[in-house]
Parts: structure tokens; C-alpha cells; sequence
């Protein structure tokens, strides 16, 4: 036992390690924006039943080769309570609690942000989406009982009798996929099938939910799942998609659609098919109990437990007084028929006494005419079958009136009857209640009067045996102080050594917490530098091309500088030609006329 314990605190410390390890890819996870859209032209859910329907369990998928049904040859495996108390003691800890009576809680439930469902991947099956945990306690705990989460206490399981691929409620959309543990108030409705109301009914809040990306979701789902604050966008942007259901005595549990998904992804996911392993004599001690996958079977730990009264929650005993307080004694039934059998006859004379009424409401025939007194004559023929109709009238109206009155005496009389027998009945009920009473209240006497003398007999030989073994007693006791002592050093020992890998593990997730956070700074002051230099670049390449374009223009002007002087040089000197060309002409002109000269 003291080897087992050592052999689990060390697998849960390098699982720890493993956790912080993939910290890295969690944290790049984190950095993915959330798309939480839902589609505006999404219809109700109703009216998309069907493509959330599974499959039916012995339909294979499509691609998938045809899987044979389960085999019954070997004998099924019954257990009952103490196997799970067995099994499980090791790896965790058996408490009673007001709420739920007999609980357990893995030392696993230490960790941080650890949730049932998240060490491990979902795999399909012929029963629909299957837990396979990474978890020694896996096997039991996530596909019998229920988990519940405690104020003070945290996760706890609840033990039950039903085998399930997984007891979960799930939600989804187009980008993510999430799963919560169903409360263990739903272990009161056994052989029940549920679906997308078990979340309102029994209150499956937000922080009950873990949630991946759908394109991790048939990966180990524990470097994938998203943190705590992305939980309640998560939560808010999808809806709800639980399908349990049962068929040919086997438990379908739906979820994501399989083909849907698939196609999503762009690949194929697993098919396997689920087979109940009845020998595990064969495996290491490791994995003897473990769920795991064997090319297209998935071999489970999944005996048949046999239900008993320890396996009952509060939830379960409530729905068992319920049951039990109804009333089906066949006295009473037959009373209340008869009951209603007087009401339908109220109503037939109450019928018969309308019409009566109307009857009597009706103009009066016509009266035969008294025999005159001044003639003496006698009436007509005529006035004497009126009158007779009249009598016979009457006379019906009349028998009508006492059938009514014997109708309702005897309606009376019935009710009475029925009420004298019902009162009759509840005093004998009352009386035979008295009885029982009174024989368990001697039955109960009778078992003090024994369980006192056993007692005392028990008290009388352990006082003559007290004297004989207080010697060996005082040595044993000695033995077990110098174990105990022994076992609390070698305890205090191994607790240093967890806590030293502790205080070392932390020491090494804060060196690399440190680590990352000067990579996230000096990344940060290299683009910040970077974006100092590209803004500096921009300003030096500004600058040049103003200066390019100062000197662009300045060359334009030069150059029209120069034009201009070229055109004013050439108008110049065309102007000196054109007063050389006159200044010669006249000098011409003066030539070729002397005599004018002359004459001047």
C-alpha cells in the first residue's frame, strides 16, 4: 500500500510537470482571438432535431466496416459498492456529505484547473462520443455516477449503477465544442433519456462547461482546453446539443454530429467499436482497469454493479418516498369510481327534473267544461278526451316527480353508503397503520431487549478476556506506536521530498515565467526600435525627396533663367542688327544722293 501511494504521488507530480510543460502552447492558445458569431440564419433547434440525431447504434458510418454485435459468451462481471470503495481508495479520498451521502475525491482535484472530462480525448463509437482517460480512476468515474462541484470541497463523484460512454451536456457551434458533467440529482431518473432541458432543469451554470476549439477536439484534451476567462463568451455563443438516449438496452450518448464534424476538419475521426473486457488478469497493474483503444474496438472496464442502498443519493431516496406515497390501495380507486358513477347519475336526474319543468311550464290543455247547473247537460266528447289527456298528464308529470324523488334518495343513499364505506375503510386503514406501528415499536423494543443482553453477555466475557490480554495488548500497542511512528517519520520524509520537487517545480515554472517575460519585453523594445527605425527611415526618405524636389525646381528655374537670357540676348542683338541695318542703310542712302547733300 506504502509503495502504491509513493508510485501515485510521483505519477501525479510528473503529470504536473507534463501540464506546465505544454503552458507554452496554452499561452499561444490563449493569443487566438475567440470567433463566438453565431449564425444569423441558424434555425431553432427543433427544427434541426435531425441533424443533431446520432446515428442508430447498429448502423455503422458510412466507410466504416460493418462491426459485429457484442459478444455474450463469457459471463458478465457483477460487483457491487466495495468495489468501487476498493478500487478507488488509493487515488483519492471516501467522505460522507449531507447532500449526497458517500462521495470521492482524486488527489488529482489538487491541481490547478483541474475538471472531470479533461484528461484524456473523446473517441466515436457504435454508443456515441466515449471518454478514454488518461486517468487510473477513469474507468469508474466518468462513465458510472455523476460529479459534483462543492463550495468548499470542489469536484466530487457520486457514485452510481449505469454504465455510459460519458454523463455530460454539451454545447457547440461552428468553432467550438464544450462538455459539462451531469449533476447527480439526474441519478434519481434512472433508465431516463435526456436532452438539451437538462441544463435549465438542473441549473448547469458556465463554470461547470470546459471548452476546445473543434479542431482539437479529437486530440488529448488537456493542452487544448481554454482558460477560465474565455469560458463564459464560450458559453454565451453556443447552445445546447445533449442526446441520451436508449437503445437495445445500451446507453447512446450524443453529442457533436459525427459526419458534421468530420467534415469540417477535413479528415476522418476514429470509429471504434465498444467491447467489454471480463479479464484483466493478463495486463500490468498500471493500466488493469484503464479504457483503451485496440485497433477499431475500444476494450472498457465496465462491469455490471449491483445496486444497493449505499449507492442511493438524497435525490434518489426523495423520488423513493414519493413513489411510495401514493396512493393505490383498490379501496380507495373503486370509491372514487363509484363516486363518479353518482356524479353522472346527479346529472342524468338533474337532466330528467329540466325537462319535467318544461313540461309543467307549458300552456294548460283545454279543462273539460263543468256540467251546467241551469241545463243540467253533460259535456261533449270531445271536452272529455281533453280532459282525460289532461289527467294522464298529470299523471305522468306526477310519476316523473316520484321517480325523481326515489332517484335522488337513492342517490343519497349511495353516497351515503359510499361515504360510511370510505370512513370505514380509512379507520381500518388507520387502525391496521396503528397496528404495524405498535409491532415495530415491540419488534424494535424486543431487538434493544437482545442487541442489551448481547450486549451485556458481550461486556461480561470482555471484561474476563480484559484482564488475560492487557499485557499482550500493552505490547501490541507499543509495536503499533513504534510503526506508527516509523510510518509518520517515513511520511514526514516522502512529504519533504514532495514538497522540495514542489518548491523546485515552482522555482522552475517561475525561472521560465521570468524567461518569458524578458522574451516578451525585449521583443516589445525590438519592435518598438524597429518602429523607431522604419519611422526614422520614412522622415530620412521624406527629407530626400523634398531635397529632390527643391533641386528639381531650382534646375527649372535655372534653366528658364537662362532662356529667358538667351531670348533677351537674341532679342538684343537682333535690335543692334536691325539699328546696324539702318545705320547702313542710310549711310547708303546718303551715298546714292550727293546732290541733296548738296542742295542741304
Amino acid at each position: 500500500m506504502k509503495l502504491l501511494c509513493y508510485s501515485l504521488a510521483l505519477s501525479s507530480l510528473i503529470s504536473f510537470v507534463s501540464c506546465d510543460s505544454s503552458g507554452t502552447d496554452q499561452a499561444a492558445n490563449k493569443q487566438e482571438p475567440l470567433r463566438l458569431e453565431i449564425r444569423e440564419d441558424e434555425k431553432e433547434v427543433a427544427d434541426e432535431g435531425k441533424a443533431f440525431e446520432p446515428a442508430p447504434l447498429d448502423v455503422p458510418v458510412p466507410g466504416e466496416p460493418a462491426l459485429a454485435p457484442e459478444s455474450t459468451d463469457t459471463p458478465e462481471v457483477v460487483v457491487d459498492y466495495d468495489y468501487f470503495h476498493k478500487a478507488l481508495s488509493p487515488m483519492g479520498t471516501w467522505y460522507e456529505t449531507n447532500e449526497y451521502g458517500p462521495v470521492w475525491q482524486p488527489l488529482a482535484s489538487r491541481e490547478v484547473n483541474w475538471a472531470p472530462y479533461t484528461r484524456g480525448q473523446w473517441v466515436y463509437s457504435d454508443q456515441g462520443w466515449t471518454w478514454v482517460s488518461s486517468e487510473d480512476f477513469g474507468w469508474a468515474t466518468y462513465h458510472y455516477g455523476r460529479w459534483a462541484k462543492l463550495q468548499t470541497q470542489g469536484w466530487v463523484w457520486v457514485p452510481g449503477t449505469e454504465w455510459a460512454p460519458n454523463w455530460c451536456s454539451w454545447r457547440s457551434n461552428d468553432h467550438y465544442i464544450g462538455w459539462a458533467p451531469l449533476p447527480p440529482e439526474t441519478l434519481a431518473f434512472p433508465d431516463s433519456e435526456w436532452d438539451s432541458s437538462v441544463e435549465r432543469s438542473y441549473g448547469i451554470t458556465a463554470s461547470c462547461y470546459s471548452f476546445v476549439q473543434s479542431h482539437h477536439f479529437d486530440r488529448s484534451i488537456a493542452s487544448y482546453c481554454l482558460s477560465v476567462s474565455q469560458i463564459t463568451a464560450c458559453f454565451n455563443a453556443t447552445r445546447n446539443i445533449t442526446r441520451i438516449r436508449f437503445h437495445n438496452n445500451r446507453i447512446f450518448c450524443g453529442g457533436p454530429v459525427y459526419r458534421d464534424l468530420s467534415g469540417r476538419l477535413g479528415r476522418r475521426l476514429p470509429f471504434c467499436q465498444i467491447r467489454r473486457s471480463r479479464d484483466f488478469s493478463r495486463l500490468p497493474v498500471s493500466v488493469k482497469l484503464r479504457n483503451r483503444v485496440d485497433g477499431n474496438e475500444l476494450i472498457v472496464n465496465a462491469p455490471k454493479v449491483r445496486s444497493t442502498g449505499q449507492l442511493q443519493t438524497r435525490a434518489q431516496k426523495i423520488a423513493v418516498e414519493v413513489q411510495r406515497s401514493k396512493d393505490t390501495d383498490p379501496r380507495a380507486i373503486e370509491a372514487f369510481r363509484q363516486m363518479r358513477q353518482l356524479e353522472a347519475g346527479r346529472v342524468r336526474n338533474r337532466n330528467i327534473a329540466e325537462e319535467a319543468g318544461q313540461e309543467r311550464s307549458k300552456p294548460d290543455m283545454i279543462r273539460p267544461e263543468p256540467r251546467s247547473r241551469a241545463t243540467g247537460r253533460q259535456p261533449s266528447p270531445k271536452a272529455n278526451e281533453d280532459a282525460n289527456a289532461q289527467r294522464n298528464v298529470q299523471t305522468e308529470i306526477t310519476r316523473r316527480q316520484q321517480q325523481d324523488e326515489m332517484a335522488r334518495q337513492q342517490t343519497r343513499a349511495r353516497q351515503e353508503a359510499v361515504q360510511r364505506e370510505a370512513a370505514r375503510h380509512r379507520k381500518i386503514e388507520e387502525q391496521r397503520r396503528q397496528r404495524e406501528v405498535a409491532r415495530r415499536q415491540q419488534e424494535e423494543e424486543e431487538e434493544r431487549q437482545a442487541i442489551a443482553a448481547q450486549r451485556s453477555a458481550r461486556e461480561a466475557m470482555q471484561r474476563k478476556q480484559r484482564e488475560a490480554a492487557q499485557r499482550k495488548q500493552e505490547e501490541e500497542e507499543r509495536r503499533q506506536r513504534i510503526a506508527e511512528q516509523k510510518r509518520q517519520r517515513e511520511v514526514a520524509r516522502r512529504n519533504q521530498e514532495a514538497e522540495e520537487q514542489r518548491q523546485k517545480i515552482a522555482a522552475q515554472q517561475r525561472a521560465r515565467e521570468e524567461m518569458q517575460r524578458r522574451q516578451r519585453e525585449d521583443a516589445k523594445r525590438q519592435k518598438e526600435a524597429e518602429e523607431q527605425r522604419r519611422r526614422i527611415e520614412e522622415q530620412k526618405k521624406q527629407r530626400e525627396e523634398a531635397a529632390r524636389r527643391r533641386m528639381e525646381e531650382a534646375a527649372r528655374q535655372r534653366k528658364a533663367e537662362e532662356q529667358r537670357q538667351r531670348i533677351e540676348e537674341q532679342r538684343r542683338q537682333r535690335e543692334e542688327m536691325q539699328r546696324r541695318q539702318r545705320e547702313e542703310t542710310e549711310r547708303q542712302r546718303k551715298k546714292a544722293d550727293p546732290s541733296r547733300r548738296r542742295g542741304k
